[in-house]
């Protein structure tokens, strides 16, 4: 199986083009480089906690010269934004693909068809194809608790890692790996293969290293392989295919 990144480096269906162009959300150096590679139009930066704004998506799609634009918005704060950005570019088919995590997003643009789509139909038709990746990719994230909660029955520290399966918390965890462990156990038994861990800004990749050896022992039956996204508040991102 190969690794995204390899897969975004030999990628020979880019969905931006003339006809067609993408615009995704991304924050971390990582990530944003990542969908450049997958052929992005435009990235715009955003994220948890930093949400771009109606005047922002609006610059961006009067610049690019395609016709027909995809927005990924990458969190769940986003996507009213991006679609009201969507209804003031009439002039434009405008297409939002609600996708509420970065990983999803990447879903989407792996599975953008090739070669471009050349009319509206053939269009929908690459948007409802992305549209069913996107929602395909299970994920897990990483972040800490700034104070003391109970969230859904889970009894939560300051300083604790939690860890969201499909942006629902499961676990929290003085120590990752427990956290991590626990957030494998909630997705059950899948046919997973390829486990992609993205850590974030705070995170050396010594340290990603040493993580994924131990989960490699732990969880012998998945591949995993880490990438840097540079993003901040969410150490870890992970994927499963």
């Amino acid at each position: 199986v190969e690794n995204m990144q390899r897969q975004a480096q030999q990628s020979s269906a880019p969905p931006a083009s003339p006809a067609i162009a993408v615009i995704a959300v991304a924050s971390g150096a990582g990530l944003r480089a990542l969908f450049e590679d997958l052929n992005c139009a435009a990235v715009i930066a955003g994220g948890q906690s930093m949400n771009p704004s109606l005047e922002e998506f609006l610059q961006v799609i009067d610049r690019l010269p395609a016709a027909r634009i995809i927005i990924l918005p990458n969190n769940r704060n986003i996507i009213l934004t991006a679609q009201q950005a969507a209804q003031f570019a009439a002039a434009r088919e405008v297409r939002i693909i609600p996708t509420t995590t970065i990983l999803q997003g990447i879903s989407a643009l792996l599975a953008a068809s090739d070669p471009p789509p050349g009319d509206s139909a053939a269009f929908e038709r690459l948007v409802a194809q992305m549209t069913a990746a996107s929602r395909s990719v299970r994920s897990i994230e990483i972040t800490r608790a700034t104070r003391a909660a109970q969230l859904q029955g889970i009894d939560i520290r300051a300083g604790d890692f939690l860890a969201l399966v499909d942006g629902t918390l499961c676990a929290a965890d003085r120590e990752l790996t427990a956290a991590l462990l626990a957030a494998f156990g909630d997705l059950g038994s899948g046919d997973w293969e390829l486990a992609t861990l993205y850590y974030g800004a705070d995170m050396t990749q010594a340290a990603a290293e040493a993580l994924l050896a131990r989960l490699s022992d732990a969880l012998p039956h998945l591949e995993f392989d880490a990438l840097y996204g540079g993003q901040a508040l969410y150490p870890l991102l992970i994927s499963l295919e």
